[in-house]
């Protein structure tokens, strides 16, 4: 077994400048990093998130739009927990772009361990977060404070798929309150008996229909950016392929 990450240790003030009032709320006075600082500035970084039980749909949905996001140059934020997240990093790395676990737990603890090798390449080569110090107890509220914290870092968000119950909800929640742009695709806010969706679009939250649209939206429009129309229902190898080709050239 790998040895525990030695972390580095610093306020949110010093790696994202001075925070305004809202920011300073469910701000954690102290967070504690494995790996490369460097993805806290510079790119933008969107939080994708949602169920640990998600659809073979919903797998297929997170990894489409991660794939899009990390080929555009975006980081992927996310929690490393079952499902969504998973997927959301698992991506991310096998399409070699850059992503953020931020997590419930100290960094030296495995939280699945089944996502044990997962945590220690993101701690490695990429980027984990925590703001608990090693040693401390695990607690339900550690979760709820990850979701602040990842809100915290993220610019902006998007919820894949997510139950009434489903702890992804306050991530969207608190990026909503901090103002910053969350995102739903069209698939989510259908969902028929769903009641959240609505509830986060009457807050500010916007519903996207493929990738393009979520960067169009939260980056402006760019003519350089590739084509993605229909592709939250269209989840081809030609269109991997065509990804792959686009970033190696």
């Amino acid at each position: 077994m790998s040895a525990a990450p030695v972390p580095i240790v610093r306020s949110p003030e010093e790696i994202l400048g001075p925070l305004g009032e809202p920011e300073k709320l469910n701000a954690p006075a102290r967070l504690y990093l494995a790996g490369d600082l460097g993805l806290l500035w510079g790119a933008p970084r969107v939080a994708v998130v949602g169920s640990r039980k998600p659809s073979e749909n919903g797998r297929k949905r997170a990894a489409w739009l991660t794939r899009y996001l990390v080929s555009e140059g975006v980081t992927a934020v996310s929690g490393l927990s079952l499902g969504i997240d998973t997927v959301v990093h698992e991506t991310a790395l096998r399409e070699l772009g850059c992503t953020i676990a931020v997590l419930g737990t100290p960094l030296e603890a495995y939280h699945p361990m089944a996502n044990f090798e997962l945590q220690r390449r993101i701690q490695e080569r990429h980027l984990a977060v925590s703001q608990l110090p090693a040693g401390s107890p695990v607690q339900r509220e550690s979760f709820i404070r990850r979701s602040f914290t990842m809100a915290l870092l993220s610019d902006a968000a998007v919820i894949v798929q997510a139950g009434p119950e489903s702890g992804s909800l306050q991530v969207g929640w608190e990026m909503l309150r901090l103002g910053r742009p969350v995102f739903l695709p069209r698939t989510v806010v259908e969902t028929p008996g769903l009641e959240w969706p609505e509830a986060m679009l009457d807050r500010g939250a916007r519903v996207i229909d493929d990738p393009a649209s979520l960067l169009d939206a939260f980056l402006g429009p760019a003519a350089g950016r590739h084509d993605t129309r229909s592709s939250f229902t269209g989840y081809g190898e030609q269109d991997t392929f065509r990804l792959r080709r686009l970033k190696a050239g």
